[in-house]
């Protein structure tokens, strides 16, 4: 395996904007560097996208501090392949995922070979480099501190190791497949062993074969006499068969002409019956001829009254149409005014409404100004508070570069007097000899400065937390002053709707009197009808117009009701000429029928004495073809 190229992604030390490491080409590398700068971590990398493992014993240790992913994309090369290696993880608590994927370099681009599950996927890549971790960082790379990792090992492990390097698997394969061998050859012995047992026992008994062989020669000489009378018989009793086979047709045949005779019989008595019914009508039709003509005279003079009328009830009808027209738009001209009325009374409700609030809306927009007011002093008092923070800041600044300058000096201080104790007589300093007195002074100096020094140390201390507090406390005055302050844009938007909403009031109540006066004018047009005068005028011309048509609606239901009772007249002096002329053709169409009748009668008398005749013949040969069955059985 050679490697080719790795990318990482939250890996370890590794963060999110880390180059790809490019390998294609490098035969021998080095990685120096200072400990904890990653040089482990690459190889840790590796392992971890070829066997999900590495120095860690959790996957989630390797993931970047600070991270929920990491990601590790391995390229490297084996025998005539190139193969892709990209292994994730996604922490998730206790309990976090991993997502495998293997690829193989195809005509230039790389196609997955990745199994169904993760564990599937790990053991091809393992199957490919023919090589597990344990192998690995026992042969190929020794892990840091643990060198002695293959020696440490029990024997059987490191057998199963060094087997794995040499890839002695393969031998271990040739074994078995050379015992598979051997035993399927045994297994074909022993069956070869048992074939020829039983060819040696069936040769033993032919003698006994060939006494059966003698006694079935003498049994089938009688059996082929016999069998010659018994196909003789059956030929006779096929013969006879056939005849059977030929009458059932025939008796198959009548059958199927009577049964064509019966039902043309009983069209034609259905036709003579027919006959008779229309003869019956037409002659009951030229007997009331006297009262059809009287009838059809009176539904005539009917029929003429009963289209002057409907002639009048149409023009009446189409008049009324015009009318309710007419009516309608009147009614329409109503509603309108109607509306036109109520959208202005609405509108000068509203007007008046609006005029109301004129005195209300004033005084709010006063209280607004107020307010106003009030928050530019409260911006004024936020900047003082704003400075004065920026004040208490600086000074607490200074103050804590100050003390943290005399907690330098005061350490100094402290590592001067322990040297000069460290060195007795001579000066830590310079190195020059000291005398009791002067290194006495020398420490009542250092001393005295420390304490000086001390005691200002506390000072600014106790000065700063006091500051603190005056910084919380203008901090928090200004940002309630703030918080006020924020209301300052939607109280100006307040402002600016009172000031429309007011001079809308203003304009209303200018605008009420002319409203006021346009909706009485609407009311009086609506009590006096004046509205819509050429609709008017034509309705009076339609309701004189209707009243001198004269339709009499009791008349016209008179001559309904005639026209409805004598309406079977219309229909009889219809059929009162033709049933003059197809009553003797009728007649003779009768007398065709019933020698068409008798004819078909005499014929199904003739075939029913031929089909029994027929079925006698038939009853025979089955008699005689009874036994077939048991002929052919024994010939057979």
């Amino acid at each position: 395996m050679i490697p080719l190229s790795l990318r990482l992604r939250n890996f370890m030390c590794y963060g999110e904007q880390v180059s790809s490491l490019d390998l294609s080409g490098v035969h021998l590398a080095c990685l120096a560097g200072d400990n904890g700068h990653g040089k482990s971590a690459i190889i840790d990398a590796m392992t971890w996208a070829l066997w999900g493992k590495a120095r860690v014993t959790r996957d989630d240790d390797l993931v970047h501090l600070g991270a929920k992913e990491m990601q590790v994309d391995f390229e490297f090369l084996l025998g005539d392949n190139c193969y892709r290696v990209l292994r994730q993880r996604q922490k998730n608590g206790s309990r976090g995922s991993t997502t495998l994927e293997f690829q193989v370099l195809d005509e230039g681009e790389f196609r997955s070979i990745t199994a169904n599950t993760t564990r599937q996927t790990q053991a091809a890549i393992i199957d490919t480099l023919h090589m597990e971790y344990d192998t690995f960082i026992n042969s190929a790379f020794l892990l840091q501190g643990r060198a002695d990792e293959f020696t440490s090992r029990p024997p059987a492990e490191r057998k199963r190791i060094l087997g794995e390097i040499l890839d002695l698997s393969h031998y271990d394969y040739l074994e078995e497949r050379a015992k598979q061998r051997g035993r399927e050859a045994e297994l074909r012995l022993r069956e070869i062993t048992a074939s020829l047992s039983e060819i040696h026992k069936e040769l033993s008994r032919r003698p006994e074969y060939e006494e059966d062989l003698e006694r079935a020669e003498q049994a089938s000489s009688e059996l082929t006499a016999r069998l010659r009378v018994e196909e003789e018989r059956l030929r006779d009793v096929r013969d006879r068969k056939k005849e059977l086979e030929v009458r059932e047709g025939e008796l198959q045949s009548l059958e199927g002409q009577r049964q064509q005779r019966q039902l043309e019989l009983t069209r034609v008595q259905q036709e003579i019956e027919s006959s008779k019914a229309k003869i019956a009508s037409y002659q009951d039709t030229l007997q009331r001829e006297p009262a059809i003509e009287a009838g059809y005279q009176q539904h005539l003079a009917a029929r003429e009254a009963e289209a002057e009328l409907s002639r009048m009830l149409s023009q009446q009808a189409r008049l009324r149409e015009q009318r309710g027209e007419l009516v309608r738009a009147l009614d329409a001209a109503r509603a309108q005014l109607s509306v036109d009325r109520q959208r202005l009374a609405s509108t000068l409700a509203a007007l008046e409404s609006s005029a109301a609030r004129a005195q209300s809306l004033e005084g709010k927009l006063q209280e607004v100004h107020q307010r106003l007011e009030q928050l530019a002093t409260t911006r004024e008092q936020r900047d003082e508070l704003l400075a004065q923070e920026q004040r208490l800041s600086n000074d607490i600044a200074a103050l804590a570069a100050h003390s943290q300058q005399l907690k330098s000096e005061m350490s100094l201080l402290k590592e001067k007097l322990t040297l000069l104790e460290e060195a007795e007589a001579y000066c830590p300093l310079c190195g020059s000899e000291l005398a009791d007195e002067e290194r006495e002074n020398i420490e009542h100096s250092y001393q005295r400065e420390g304490t000086e020094k001390g005691d200002l140390y506390r000072q600014h201390s106790a000065t700063i937390k006091r500051l603190e507090r005056e910084l919380a406390e203008t901090r928090g005055a200004r940002e309630q002053a703030e918080a006020e302050i924020s209301s300052l844009t939607s109280l100006k938007g307040e402002e600016a709707a009172l000031v429309e909403a007011l001079e809308e009031a203003q304009a209303a109540g200018e605008e009420v009197a002319t409203t006021r006066e346009e909706l009485r004018g609407l009311d009086q047009r609506l009590q006096e009808n004046d509205f819509a005068p050429e609709e008017r005028k034509r309705l009076t011309e339609l309701d004189e117009r209707l009243a001198s048509i004269g339709y009499d609606a009791e008349r016209h239901e008179e001559v309904w009701k005639t026209l409805a009772d004598s309406a079977h007249f219309d229909e009889e002096k219809r059929v009162l000429e033709p049933a003059r002329q197809s009553l003797d053709a009728e007649s003779q169409r009768l007398l065709e029928h019933e020698n068409r009748c008798a004819e078909l009668q005499q014929t199904l008398d003739d075939l029913s004495e031929r089909s029994a005749d027929l079925e006698g013949r038939v009853h025979e040969l089955k008699e005689a073809t009874r036994d077939l069955a048991a002929v052919n059985s024994r010939v057979e």
